[in-house]
Protein backbone atom coordinates (compact mmCIF):
# COMPACT_ATOMS: atom_id res chain seq x y z
CA UNK A 1 0.00 0.00 0.00
CA UNK A 2 1.65 3.66 -0.99
CA UNK A 3 -0.30 6.82 0.27
CA UNK A 4 0.27 10.27 -1.68
CA UNK A 5 -0.75 13.68 -1.31
CA UNK A 6 -2.39 15.72 -4.13
CA UNK A 7 -2.74 19.50 -4.65
CA UNK A 8 -2.10 21.20 -5.81
CA UNK A 9 0.01 23.64 -2.69
CA UNK A 10 2.19 24.79 -5.75
CA UNK A 11 3.03 25.57 -9.32
CA UNK A 12 4.76 22.78 -10.22
CA UNK A 13 2.33 20.21 -8.37
CA UNK A 14 -0.25 17.95 -10.36
CA UNK A 15 -3.81 18.37 -9.81
CA UNK A 16 -6.88 16.15 -9.25
CA UNK A 17 -7.73 16.89 -12.74
CA UNK A 18 -4.27 15.75 -14.25
CA UNK A 19 -4.20 12.45 -11.76
CA UNK A 20 -7.80 11.48 -13.21
CA UNK A 21 -6.66 12.39 -16.41
CA UNK A 22 -3.56 9.65 -16.28
CA UNK A 23 -5.80 7.17 -14.79
CA UNK A 24 -8.31 7.44 -16.92
CA UNK A 25 -5.74 7.27 -19.87
CA UNK A 26 -4.01 3.99 -18.44
CA UNK A 27 -4.99 0.55 -18.73
CA UNK A 28 -4.09 -0.90 -15.52
CA UNK A 29 -8.01 -0.19 -14.45
CA UNK A 30 -11.21 -1.89 -15.62
CA UNK A 31 -13.47 0.14 -13.23
CA UNK A 32 -13.72 3.84 -12.08
CA UNK A 33 -16.34 5.30 -9.83
CA UNK A 34 -15.93 9.27 -9.37
CA UNK A 35 -18.16 10.75 -6.64
CA UNK A 36 -18.11 14.41 -6.26
CA UNK A 37 -20.85 16.71 -4.34
CA UNK A 38 -20.35 19.32 -7.00
CA UNK A 39 -19.76 19.40 -11.01
CA UNK A 40 -19.17 22.11 -13.64
CA UNK A 41 -18.94 22.05 -17.31
CA UNK A 42 -15.20 23.29 -16.38
CA UNK A 43 -13.75 20.09 -15.45
CA UNK A 44 -16.05 17.51 -17.57
CA UNK A 45 -15.33 19.50 -20.54
CA UNK A 46 -12.03 18.13 -19.70
CA UNK A 47 -12.32 14.91 -18.48
CA UNK A 48 -15.16 13.73 -20.59
CA UNK A 49 -12.26 12.31 -23.85
CA UNK A 50 -10.81 10.43 -20.64
CA UNK A 51 -13.79 8.78 -19.73
CA UNK A 52 -14.83 7.85 -23.31
CA UNK A 53 -11.17 6.81 -23.89
CA UNK A 54 -11.56 4.51 -20.75
CA UNK A 55 -14.80 3.21 -21.97
CA UNK A 56 -13.56 2.76 -25.34
CA UNK A 57 -10.47 0.25 -24.03
CA UNK A 58 -13.53 -1.66 -22.16
CA UNK A 59 -13.23 -0.14 -18.73
CA UNK A 60 -16.37 1.17 -16.99
CA UNK A 61 -17.02 4.13 -15.37
CA UNK A 62 -19.94 6.53 -13.66
CA UNK A 63 -19.95 9.38 -11.83
CA UNK A 64 -22.18 10.09 -9.00
CA UNK A 65 -23.09 13.93 -8.16
CA UNK A 66 -24.78 16.06 -5.60
CA UNK A 67 -27.08 19.09 -6.61
CA UNK A 68 -27.73 20.63 -3.33
CA UNK A 69 -26.79 24.29 -3.11
CA UNK A 70 -27.68 24.85 -7.08
CA UNK A 71 -23.80 23.55 -7.44
CA UNK A 72 -23.83 21.28 -9.78
CA UNK A 73 -24.75 23.29 -13.01
CA UNK A 74 -27.48 22.47 -16.55
CA UNK A 75 -24.56 22.35 -18.57
CA UNK A 76 -22.59 19.20 -16.61
CA UNK A 77 -25.55 17.23 -16.08
CA UNK A 78 -26.37 17.17 -20.41
CA UNK A 79 -22.16 16.98 -21.01
CA UNK A 80 -22.76 13.61 -19.48
CA UNK A 81 -25.68 12.55 -20.58
CA UNK A 82 -24.75 13.53 -24.14
CA UNK A 83 -21.68 11.34 -23.92
CA UNK A 84 -23.23 8.82 -22.25
CA UNK A 85 -21.63 8.51 -19.34
CA UNK A 86 -24.07 6.67 -16.26
CA UNK A 87 -24.29 9.07 -13.84
CA UNK A 88 -26.48 8.90 -10.29
CA UNK A 89 -27.79 11.81 -8.60
CA UNK A 90 -27.40 11.77 -4.72
CA UNK A 91 -29.97 14.03 -3.04
CA UNK A 92 -31.88 13.87 0.39
CA UNK A 93 -34.82 15.71 0.16
CA UNK A 94 -34.76 16.50 4.17
CA UNK A 95 -32.85 20.05 4.96
CA UNK A 96 -29.31 20.01 6.46
CA UNK A 97 -27.89 16.54 4.90
CA UNK A 98 -25.95 18.14 1.89
CA UNK A 99 -24.38 15.29 -0.12
CA UNK A 100 -20.92 16.11 0.27
CA UNK A 101 -18.18 13.54 -0.18
CA UNK A 102 -15.21 13.88 -3.08
CA UNK A 103 -14.14 10.34 -3.73
CA UNK A 104 -12.65 8.77 -6.98
CA UNK A 105 -12.15 5.11 -7.22
CA UNK A 106 -10.39 3.06 -9.55
CA UNK A 107 -10.44 -1.20 -9.48
CA UNK A 108 -9.04 -3.95 -11.27
CA UNK A 109 -8.16 -7.56 -9.81
CA UNK A 110 -5.07 -6.73 -8.89
CA UNK A 111 -4.71 -3.13 -7.80
CA UNK A 112 -6.71 -0.01 -6.62
CA UNK A 113 -6.77 3.11 -6.66
CA UNK A 114 -8.92 5.57 -4.04
CA UNK A 115 -8.90 9.35 -4.01
CA UNK A 116 -10.51 11.10 -0.90
CA UNK A 117 -10.19 14.90 -0.23
CA UNK A 118 -11.72 18.49 -0.92
CA UNK A 119 -11.71 18.60 -5.04
CA UNK A 120 -15.52 18.61 -6.45
CA UNK A 121 -15.78 17.94 -10.57
CA UNK A 122 -15.24 21.55 -10.86
CA UNK A 123 -12.72 23.60 -12.68
CA UNK A 124 -11.37 25.14 -9.60
CA UNK A 125 -11.17 21.97 -7.64
CA UNK A 126 -9.76 19.52 -9.95
CA UNK A 127 -7.20 21.97 -11.50
CA UNK A 128 -6.37 25.40 -10.09
CA UNK A 129 -7.27 25.68 -6.71
CA UNK A 130 -5.58 24.99 -3.62
CA UNK A 131 -6.72 21.70 -2.78
CA UNK A 132 -5.95 18.70 -0.46
CA UNK A 133 -6.82 15.10 -1.08
CA UNK A 134 -4.85 12.16 -0.28
CA UNK A 135 -4.34 9.26 -2.76
CA UNK A 136 -3.85 5.39 -1.70
CA UNK A 137 -2.64 2.77 -4.11
CA UNK A 138 -3.57 -0.64 -2.98
CA UNK A 139 -1.43 -4.00 -3.91
CA UNK A 140 -4.41 -6.55 -4.08
CA UNK A 141 -2.04 -9.48 -4.27
CA UNK A 142 -1.17 -8.77 -0.89
CA UNK A 143 -3.62 -10.07 1.93
CA UNK A 144 -3.14 -7.05 3.90
CA UNK A 145 -4.11 -4.43 1.13
CA UNK A 146 -6.80 -6.53 0.58
CA UNK A 147 -8.14 -6.35 4.67
CA UNK A 148 -7.78 -2.65 4.65
CA UNK A 149 -9.71 -2.18 1.08
CA UNK A 150 -12.27 -4.81 2.31
CA UNK A 151 -13.11 -2.44 5.52
CA UNK A 152 -12.98 0.55 3.42
CA UNK A 153 -15.31 -0.36 0.99
CA UNK A 154 -18.34 -1.55 3.65
CA UNK A 155 -17.96 1.98 4.83
CA UNK A 156 -18.21 3.90 1.24
CA UNK A 157 -20.35 1.26 -0.69
CA UNK A 158 -23.05 4.14 -0.60
CA UNK A 159 -21.85 5.95 -3.02
CA UNK A 160 -19.78 3.78 -5.01
CA UNK A 161 -23.03 1.69 -5.46
CA UNK A 162 -25.42 4.65 -4.87
CA UNK A 163 -29.08 3.23 -4.46
CA UNK A 164 -32.94 4.21 -4.36
CA UNK A 165 -34.61 6.35 -3.12
CA UNK A 166 -31.79 8.58 -2.61
CA UNK A 167 -29.50 7.94 -5.67
CA UNK A 168 -31.79 8.43 -8.99
CA UNK A 169 -29.71 7.53 -12.54
CA UNK A 170 -29.35 10.25 -14.87
CA UNK A 171 -32.00 10.60 -17.87
CA UNK A 172 -33.37 12.99 -19.87
CA UNK A 173 -36.38 13.58 -18.59
CA UNK A 174 -35.34 13.48 -14.62
CA UNK A 175 -33.24 16.88 -15.82
CA UNK A 176 -35.80 18.26 -17.15
CA UNK A 177 -37.65 17.78 -14.07
CA UNK A 178 -34.38 18.68 -12.19
CA UNK A 179 -34.02 22.69 -14.28
CA UNK A 180 -37.94 22.73 -14.16
CA UNK A 181 -37.86 22.90 -10.07
CA UNK A 182 -34.44 25.02 -10.18
CA UNK A 183 -32.51 22.37 -8.40
CA UNK A 184 -30.10 22.59 -11.22
CA UNK A 185 -29.81 26.01 -12.86
CA UNK A 186 -27.52 26.93 -15.95
CA UNK A 187 -24.05 28.44 -15.94
CA UNK A 188 -25.22 30.88 -18.20
CA UNK A 189 -27.85 32.37 -15.72
CA UNK A 190 -25.37 32.82 -13.48
CA UNK A 191 -23.39 35.14 -15.39
CA UNK A 192 -23.37 38.86 -13.51
CA UNK A 193 -25.34 40.99 -16.09
CA UNK A 194 -23.99 44.17 -17.25
CA UNK A 195 -25.55 47.71 -15.68
CA UNK A 196 -27.90 49.70 -18.28
CA UNK A 197 -25.96 51.72 -20.92
CA UNK A 198 -26.61 55.11 -19.65
CA UNK A 199 -25.12 53.86 -16.31
CA UNK A 200 -21.81 53.13 -17.96
CA UNK A 201 -21.18 56.66 -18.85
CA UNK A 202 -21.42 58.32 -15.15
CA UNK A 203 -19.41 54.67 -14.22
CA UNK A 204 -16.54 55.78 -16.43
CA UNK A 205 -15.77 59.35 -15.35
CA UNK A 206 -15.31 58.35 -11.66
CA UNK A 207 -13.45 54.84 -12.19
CA UNK A 208 -9.91 56.27 -13.33
CA UNK A 209 -10.67 58.43 -9.66
CA UNK A 210 -10.65 55.28 -7.44
CA UNK A 211 -8.60 55.66 -5.34
CA UNK A 212 -6.31 52.14 -5.33
CA UNK A 213 -7.48 49.93 -1.95
CA UNK A 214 -4.82 48.64 0.50
CA UNK A 215 -3.83 45.48 -0.13
CA UNK A 216 -4.33 42.82 2.61
CA UNK A 217 -3.51 39.50 0.89
CA UNK A 218 -0.60 38.04 -1.19
CA UNK A 219 -0.48 36.46 -4.26
CA UNK A 220 1.97 33.82 -5.99
CA UNK A 221 1.86 31.73 -9.40
CA UNK A 222 -0.31 28.64 -9.15
CA UNK A 223 -1.45 26.33 -11.92
CA UNK A 224 -4.43 26.99 -14.42
CA UNK A 225 -6.85 24.83 -15.77
CA UNK A 226 -5.39 22.88 -18.83
CA UNK A 227 -6.70 24.34 -22.57
CA UNK A 228 -9.98 22.96 -23.81
CA UNK A 229 -9.96 20.15 -26.42
CA UNK A 230 -10.29 21.83 -29.82
CA UNK A 231 -13.74 20.33 -30.85
CA UNK A 232 -15.45 21.14 -27.32
CA UNK A 233 -13.78 24.76 -27.10
CA UNK A 234 -15.07 25.44 -30.83
CA UNK A 235 -18.40 23.94 -30.03
CA UNK A 236 -18.59 26.18 -26.70
CA UNK A 237 -17.59 29.52 -29.14
CA UNK A 238 -20.55 28.99 -31.83
CA UNK A 239 -23.16 28.59 -28.29
CA UNK A 240 -21.54 31.80 -26.95
CA UNK A 241 -22.31 33.06 -30.86
CA UNK A 242 -25.98 32.09 -30.89
CA UNK A 243 -26.90 33.34 -27.73
CA UNK A 244 -25.70 36.87 -28.72
CA UNK A 245 -27.75 36.27 -31.91
CA UNK A 246 -30.72 35.08 -29.34
CA UNK A 247 -30.84 31.53 -31.16
CA UNK A 248 -32.75 29.77 -28.80
CA UNK A 249 -33.11 26.45 -31.39
CA UNK A 250 -29.49 26.18 -31.88
CA UNK A 251 -27.91 22.42 -30.90
CA UNK A 252 -25.03 24.06 -29.20
CA UNK A 253 -26.87 26.13 -26.71
CA UNK A 254 -28.25 23.09 -25.37
CA UNK A 255 -25.12 21.26 -24.22
CA UNK A 256 -22.23 23.56 -23.93
CA UNK A 257 -21.79 26.53 -21.18
CA UNK A 258 -21.80 30.24 -21.62
CA UNK A 259 -18.00 30.61 -22.53
CA UNK A 260 -16.88 33.40 -19.61
CA UNK A 261 -18.06 30.95 -16.93
CA UNK A 262 -15.97 28.53 -18.27
CA UNK A 263 -13.05 30.61 -19.28
CA UNK A 264 -10.01 31.38 -16.66
CA UNK A 265 -7.79 33.35 -18.40
CA UNK A 266 -6.18 34.84 -21.95
CA UNK A 267 -2.56 34.66 -22.74
CA UNK A 268 -1.12 36.81 -25.22
CA UNK A 269 2.46 37.11 -26.64
CA UNK A 270 3.60 40.92 -26.37
CA UNK A 271 3.90 42.89 -29.50
CA UNK A 272 6.97 46.03 -29.25
CA UNK A 273 6.15 48.10 -26.92
CA UNK A 274 9.60 49.45 -25.69
CA UNK A 275 11.86 51.87 -28.50
CA UNK A 276 11.61 55.31 -29.75
CA UNK A 277 8.32 56.36 -31.48
CA UNK A 278 6.23 53.19 -30.27
CA UNK A 279 3.35 54.17 -28.12
CA UNK A 280 4.05 51.27 -25.80
CA UNK A 281 0.24 50.35 -26.71
CA UNK A 282 -0.59 46.54 -26.00
CA UNK A 283 -2.86 45.03 -29.33
CA UNK A 284 -5.09 42.51 -28.47
CA UNK A 285 -6.20 40.38 -32.06
CA UNK A 286 -10.07 41.38 -33.25
CA UNK A 287 -10.50 37.35 -33.33
CA UNK A 288 -9.87 37.47 -29.86
CA UNK A 289 -12.47 39.84 -28.62
CA UNK A 290 -14.88 38.29 -31.52
CA UNK A 291 -14.92 34.62 -29.62
CA UNK A 292 -15.54 35.89 -26.36
CA UNK A 293 -16.91 39.64 -26.45
CA UNK A 294 -18.48 39.24 -23.20
CA UNK A 295 -15.21 38.87 -21.09
CA UNK A 296 -13.94 42.28 -22.37
CA UNK A 297 -17.94 43.48 -22.17
CA UNK A 298 -17.26 44.44 -25.50
CA UNK A 299 -19.61 46.36 -26.63
CA UNK A 300 -21.54 47.04 -23.31
CA UNK A 301 -19.29 49.40 -21.41
CA UNK A 302 -17.26 51.17 -24.36
CA UNK A 303 -18.34 55.21 -24.52
CA UNK A 304 -17.90 56.37 -28.35
CA UNK A 305 -15.47 59.37 -27.99
CA UNK A 306 -13.96 61.79 -30.53
CA UNK A 307 -10.56 63.45 -30.41
CA UNK A 308 -9.30 65.73 -32.49
CA UNK A 309 -5.00 65.43 -33.68
CA UNK A 310 -4.65 68.85 -35.49
CA UNK A 311 -7.24 68.99 -38.32
CA UNK A 312 -7.81 65.24 -37.86
CA UNK A 313 -10.81 63.69 -35.90
CA UNK A 314 -10.14 60.19 -34.23
CA UNK A 315 -12.83 58.18 -33.23
CA UNK A 316 -13.16 55.56 -30.64
CA UNK A 317 -15.26 53.05 -28.44
CA UNK A 318 -13.46 53.10 -24.82
CA UNK A 319 -13.40 52.33 -21.06
CA UNK A 320 -11.44 52.83 -18.33
CA UNK A 321 -11.69 49.91 -15.75
CA UNK A 322 -9.45 49.04 -12.98
CA UNK A 323 -6.72 46.86 -13.53
CA UNK A 324 -4.46 44.70 -11.35
CA UNK A 325 -1.12 44.52 -12.70
CA UNK A 326 1.25 42.36 -11.59
CA UNK A 327 5.11 41.85 -12.13
CA UNK A 328 5.67 38.19 -12.81
CA UNK A 329 9.82 38.82 -12.09
CA UNK A 330 9.46 41.20 -8.53
CA UNK A 331 5.79 39.60 -7.63
CA UNK A 332 5.14 43.92 -7.31
CA UNK A 333 1.69 44.20 -7.59
CA UNK A 334 -0.14 47.88 -8.50
CA UNK A 335 -3.85 49.36 -9.06
CA UNK A 336 -4.19 51.43 -12.16
CA UNK A 337 -7.02 52.55 -14.33
CA UNK A 338 -6.38 51.04 -17.92
CA UNK A 339 -7.77 52.86 -20.86
CA UNK A 340 -9.26 49.97 -23.18
CA UNK A 341 -10.43 51.08 -26.44
CA UNK A 342 -11.14 50.28 -29.95
CA UNK A 343 -9.48 52.30 -32.76
CA UNK A 344 -12.36 52.57 -35.74
CA UNK A 345 -9.68 54.02 -38.03
CA UNK A 346 -6.95 51.45 -37.82
CA UNK A 347 -9.66 48.57 -36.61
CA UNK A 348 -7.52 47.51 -33.69
CA UNK A 349 -8.60 46.59 -30.02
CA UNK A 350 -6.35 47.89 -27.88
CA UNK A 351 -4.84 48.50 -23.89
CA UNK A 352 -2.24 50.65 -22.56
CA UNK A 353 -0.82 50.52 -18.92
CA UNK A 354 1.85 52.73 -18.10
CA UNK A 355 3.41 49.85 -15.92
CA UNK A 356 3.62 47.23 -18.43
CA UNK A 357 5.80 49.69 -19.95
CA UNK A 358 8.22 51.36 -17.04
CA UNK A 359 9.02 47.69 -15.97
CA UNK A 360 10.68 46.46 -19.60
CA UNK A 361 7.75 44.47 -21.36
CA UNK A 362 8.28 43.76 -24.48
CA UNK A 363 7.75 41.62 -27.49
CA UNK A 364 7.29 38.07 -27.07
CA UNK A 365 6.66 38.68 -23.01
CA UNK A 366 3.97 36.60 -22.19
CA UNK A 367 0.74 38.74 -20.24
CA UNK A 368 -2.12 36.71 -18.80
CA UNK A 369 -5.47 38.21 -17.97
CA UNK A 370 -8.32 37.72 -15.74
CA UNK A 371 -11.60 38.70 -15.51
CA UNK A 372 -12.41 39.38 -11.42
CA UNK A 373 -15.67 38.89 -9.32
CA UNK A 374 -14.37 42.33 -7.15
CA UNK A 375 -16.32 45.39 -6.73
CA UNK A 376 -13.15 47.80 -7.50
CA UNK A 377 -10.92 45.83 -9.90
CA UNK A 378 -12.25 44.53 -13.02
CA UNK A 379 -9.04 43.23 -14.83
CA UNK A 380 -6.20 41.38 -13.02
CA UNK A 381 -3.14 41.70 -15.72
CA UNK A 382 0.02 39.46 -15.05
CA UNK A 383 3.66 39.56 -17.08
CA UNK A 384 5.94 37.12 -17.43
CA UNK A 385 9.00 37.48 -19.27
CA UNK A 386 10.75 35.42 -21.49
CA UNK A 387 13.06 34.12 -18.32
CA UNK A 388 10.84 32.99 -16.24
CA UNK A 389 11.01 29.60 -14.99
CA UNK A 390 7.52 29.14 -16.14
CA UNK A 391 7.38 30.73 -19.18
CA UNK A 392 7.30 27.93 -21.55
CA UNK A 393 4.23 26.19 -19.72
CA UNK A 394 2.22 29.10 -19.45
CA UNK A 395 3.42 30.15 -23.32
CA UNK A 396 1.38 26.64 -24.49
CA UNK A 397 -1.81 27.99 -23.30
CA UNK A 398 -1.78 30.88 -26.01
CA UNK A 399 -2.52 28.72 -29.18
CA UNK A 400 -3.86 30.86 -31.74
CA UNK A 401 -1.58 32.40 -34.33
CA UNK A 402 -0.99 36.43 -35.15
CA UNK A 403 0.15 36.72 -38.41
CA UNK A 404 3.02 39.06 -38.86
CA UNK A 405 3.29 41.11 -41.89
CA UNK A 406 7.06 42.45 -41.51
CA UNK A 407 8.23 39.18 -40.52
CA UNK A 408 6.48 36.04 -41.38
CA UNK A 409 8.44 33.88 -39.44
CA UNK A 410 8.12 35.76 -35.97
CA UNK A 411 4.52 35.68 -35.50
CA UNK A 412 2.56 36.62 -31.74
CA UNK A 413 -0.18 34.02 -30.40
CA UNK A 414 -3.27 34.09 -28.26
CA UNK A 415 -5.63 32.09 -26.09
CA UNK A 416 -8.30 31.19 -23.56
CA UNK A 417 -7.69 28.91 -21.26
Amino acid sequence: MRISFIGPTKFDDLSLGQVLEELLKGKAFNKATLVSAFANAAALYRLIPHMQAFRDNGGMVRVVVGIDLQSTSEEALRCLLTNKIPTFIFKNRRVGHTFHPKLYYFESNTQCTLIVGSSNLTGGGAFSNYEANLRVDFDLNREEDKNILRQLQDNIVKYLDPQPPLAKPLTKEFLHQMVKRGDVISEYARRPKAPPQETVGVLEVSAAKVEAPVELYGIELMPSRPALPVEILKTVVKANRARRKKDKDDEAIKFFAYVPAEIEAFYMTLNKLQGPNIPGEVRIPIAAIKALPDLWEWPDRYIEITRSRGKVERRYREWKPQWELINGQTQESVIDAVRMYWYSSKKEFRFYSSYLVHWGANADDLIIIRRLEDPIVTYQCEWIQKDNPHYSNLRARATQKVPNPKDPSHPRWWGYA
